[in-house]
């Protein structure tokens, strides 16, 4: 077994064990019962944790306001070349129909979270 296929094993086992825990207790992700009320109850909370909007910086130390769309994976060399027509192909859970589909995604938003500042942002530029 290869060190990619180790630390996938290890990466799955721990996402098991982590999602055993919260369907043994749903209210484990959260710091008390009012977040957790929200959770389940406030539409607008909800809205607001959602993976696309903006955060402080991640830099360790940094605390300017993250940019939208930063790049989990390098736009210029490694996304640029896998794209058609300046489209990747990104999975999205069809809540109606109860499937993963593959849905065209814009180069520019590809694999992209609200994760460093405009400084920090750079450092993984080309």
């Amino acid at each position: 077994m290869d060190l990619t296929s180790m630390l996938l094993a290890k990466v799955g086992l721990a996402m098991d064990k982590a999602m055993n825990a919260y369907h043994e207790d749903e209210d484990i992700i959260f710091n008390d019962l009012s977040r957790s009320k929200r959770f389940h109850y406030d539409p607008k909370y909800m809205l607001s944790l959602g993976w696309k909007n903006s955060n402080i910086c991640m830099y360790p130390g940094c605390d300017q306001s993250a940019v939208k769309a930063s790049h989990t994976i390098q736009k210029s060399a490694s996304l640029r070349s896998i794209a058609q027509d300046n489209h990747l192909l990104t999975p999205k859970f069809d809540y109606r129909r109860e499937v993963m589909d593959l849905i065209p995604i814009g180069l520019n938003e590809a694999s992209t979270f609200p994760g460093f500042c405009p400084g920090h942002e750079q450092l993984f530029g080309v």
